[in-house]
């Protein structure tokens, strides 16, 4: 690879997070970090501590559509109260317990209309 491509993460129930713009892949190694909103296409991140600008990539995107809604929120309150536990994508914090804590977060970012911004 000799241009410049744009970086994205994708996790299996967050929203796809790519780099505000392209990076050089010239080099053999490529070192990038998505730790500002101003790194990220959109500012697309959410601020989790303000004294030492801590950023994280939003979660609560179960169906990996692109945007946390009511559908992920169904599927994360279905998982809740059949008290759900394991690996799964409705385990939107990953301790492994699908519970309030996952349906505050997809709640969260629904309300928000937290969704996917590409170039």
């Amino acid at each position: 690879y000799s241009g410049s491509y744009y970086i994205t993460i994708r996790n299996r129930n967050h929203i796809e997070t790519t780099t505000s713009a392209p990076v050089s892949f010239v080099n053999s190694t490529i070192a990038y970090t998505f730790d500002s909103a101003t790194k990220v296409f959109g500012s697309n991140l959410k601020r989790m501590d303000e004294a030492v600008d801590h950023f994280v990539i939003y979660g609560g995107d179960s169906n990996s559509d692109g945007v946390a809604d009511g559908l992920d929120l169904i599927s994360t309150e279905n998982g809740a109260t059949l008290f759900s536990s394991g690996y799964l994508t409705i385990d939107l914090n990953g301790d492994g317990i699908v519970d309030a804590l996952d349906l505050m977060l997809v709640e969260n970012n629904a309300l928000n209309f937290v969704m996917i911004i590409l170039p």
